[in-house]
């Protein structure tokens, strides 16, 4: 990752940041809050998934750890600082990992927008799902239970159905 697409992206997260917080000073009600902060993660997740290929990506953790162990070479320190730093190189490492293998980023791995972004998805998940259950009534959920063949598996269909309903009061 050049220095120059590096200024690029943190340029448009600026502008995108500059609007969010503009959004969040006229907000009165939570969902403006939630509308902004939920554009802010969309926005990040595009222009680091638009910008760079995962291959850049990890090229540039790599990079980082390098610097990291080069600077501890050179610089020595105490050992608390030595170790700190490895852990520093480590953790530069296994993002480059996850980045190559194009797997999900463990939770100690992630950064605050990447957490944001894992909770903006379940809610829109959790959304999606709400949606469904209200359009699924208990006869058709019988019917399929019914389908399924065996009694254990159809009671445990209407049961968790049920609770779901619960759940969501509906």
């Amino acid at each position: 990752m050049t220095q120059k697409s590096t200024a690029a992206l943190l340029d448009a997260a600026m502008v995108t940041l500059q609007h969010a917080r503009q959004e969040l000073d006229g907000a009165s009600a939570p969902a403006t809050a939630e509308t902004a902060l939920a554009r802010l993660v969309r926005r990040y997740d595009e222009l680091e998934a638009s910008d760079f290929t995962a291959e850049e990506q990890a090229q540039a953790y790599e990079e980082s750890a390098g610097v990291l162990r080069r600077r501890r070479e050179r610089l020595g320190g105490s050992i608390e600082a030595q170790l700190e730093t490895d852990a520093r190189v480590q953790y530069f490492r296994a993002r480059a990992a996850h980045k190559r293998e194009g797997s999900p980023l463990a939770l100690a791995l992630r950064t605050g927008n990447e957490h944001l972004g894992y909770v903006d998805a379940l809610r829109r998940e959790l959304a999606d799902v709400v949606d469904l259950v209200q359009q699924v009534s208990r006869d058709e959920v019988s019917a399929f239970s019914v389908a399924l063949g065996s009694p254990t598996l159809q009671e445990e269909a209407a049961a968790a159905f049920e609770e779901l309903l619960l759940v969501l009061g509906a």
